[in-house]
């Protein structure tokens, strides 16, 4: 997600007999301390409650933080006098997911599969891997290098150093035994750092 930039939502329900009315939030950690309590994270409002899906805007205001963060999808059966859903309450009937979203405040670039994913000048193919991850980014300056690839709970999966005698850094990791999400690498050479997503089929 970039700053100041609109996304198209449509969230479909899922019911195991008849349909109720319910009323969806989605709330976005955009500054990144931990919860959705700060100006501008509640993203996605449609203002009513209903019982099939729901189309609209997720609206994502100016940020400065770049990383990986918390997008939470909420829906709350919306019964008589029931408030909206919000963002750390416990409701009896409904359903809340979290997922994990990139925030970079950089320009927008456009991809397409199954073009290399691009972030930060970082190439990753392919994406989903299966088996094996390959990694070009341009190392700034000769020198030493260290790449480290980790889940979204900030555990190590992969580490890789080297040295960088010419303007770009190649490299290539097993996935193979990796389960299946969403995992973050970042390089540094000297004082410079890039960064990208690497997602596991």
């Amino acid at each position: 997600l970039y700053p100041q930039t609109n996304e198209d939502v449509e969230i479909v329900p899922g019911f195991s007999a008849l349909p109720y009315k319910e009323y969806f939030r989605i709330f976005i950690d955009f500054n990144m301390d931990g919860d959705f309590n700060d100006f501008g994270e509640l993203a996605f409002n449609p203002g009513w409650a209903t019982d099939g899906p729901v189309n609209g805007t997720l609206f994502v205001p100016d940020f400065q933080s770049e990383g990986l963060s918390r997008m939470r999808i909420m829906m709350k059966y919306k019964g008589s006098g029931n408030p909206p859903p919000q963002p750390c309450e416990t409701f009896e009937f409904g359903q809340v997911e979290d997922y994990c979203v990139w925030l970079s405040p950089g320009p927008v670039g456009t991809t397409e599969n199954p073009s290399p994913s691009k972030i930060n000048d970082m190439l990753v193919y392919p994406r989903p891997a299966r088996d094996r991850v390959w990694l070009q980014a341009p190392a700034m300056e000769a020198g030493p290098w260290r790449l480290e690839v980790r889940d979204v709970t900030g555990c190590l999966m992969q580490s890789q150093e080297g040295t960088a005698a010419s303007q770009t850094v190649f490299t290539e990791f097993d996935v193979s035994n990796w389960p299946s999400g969403t995992y973050v690498a970042v390089l540094e050479c000297g004082e410079n750092r890039v960064s990208a997503i690497v997602m596991k089929r």
